[in-house]
């Protein structure tokens, strides 16, 4: 639950900063940007949100 709770959490914040800043976040010359695409690297190799809990319930027998 750690996992998918980190993933949801990661996605949103940048989600949000982006919101904050607006187009300025997309820039280069302001690491936002990296941020954002971290995220979704994450998502693709650790797996998203949905993945983790519903292995988590798989596990309970659920």
């Amino acid at each position: 639950m750690c996992k998918a709770w980190g993933s949801e959490a990661y996605r949103k914040l940048v989600a949000l900063a982006h919101q904050v800043v607006g187009g300025i976040g997309f820039m280069e010359e302001y690491d936002l940007q990296l941020y954002f695409k971290h995220a979704k690297a994450a998502e693709q190799v650790l797996g998203d949100t949905d993945f983790h809990r519903e292995w988590v319930a798989r596990e309970m027998g659920m």
